[in-house]
């Protein structure tokens, strides 16, 4: 029950402890998703989109978030179409097109490639 207490508090979701998941906001429904993820403490954390929908404070948090995680050791692998949200999060960038890999390496080298361009332009 302590690691349910410290999810809880590290989410800020203390006081929805009791609520039903259909009746929060988008953005607490992503936290708790998440919440629910770290429950099992999975060696490697799987998220698509982790900030879709998002405001921005509670985007800052969820980065806030899994920057605090991959320091302590934790695997995150995440889909994004969000450039600022790789810029943030990503320390290792794979793009996926057409189902072919056209890229991997560093978000420095992607973000002045000629890849980033073409397929945001």
């Amino acid at each position: 029950l302590l690691r349910v207490e410290d999810i809880l508090t590290e989410l800020n979701l203390q006081s929805f402890r009791k609520a039903k998941v259909q009746t929060l906001s988008k953005g607490l429904k992503q936290r708790v998703s998440i919440g629910r993820a770290l429950l099992a403490s999975p060696s490697v954390l799987l998220l698509d989109e982790p900030t879709s929908g998002l405001d921005f404070e509670t985007t800052r948090e969820i980065y806030r978030l899994l920057n605090t995680m991959h320091a302590a050791g934790k695997t995150i692998l995440f889909t994004s179409h969000r450039p600022e949200e790789i810029k943030n999060l990503a320390t290792r960038i794979m793009v996926l097109h057409k189902g072919q890999v056209i890229f991997d390496g560093l978000p420095e080298e992607y973000f002045q490639s000629d890849i980033h361009a073409e397929l945001y332009a």
